[in-house]
């Protein structure tokens, strides 16, 4: 969880934006 933090502060995005990324990336993944 602190790591995920740490990268949402990094970035400068929104945590929705980083959801968003994330379920992509698990999707990119899976695939």
């Amino acid at each position: 969880m602190t790591m995920r933090n740490k990268y949402v502060r990094r970035s400068h995005i929104s945590e929705k934006k980083f959801r968003q990324l994330v379920k992509l990336f698990s999707l990119d993944l899976d695939a």
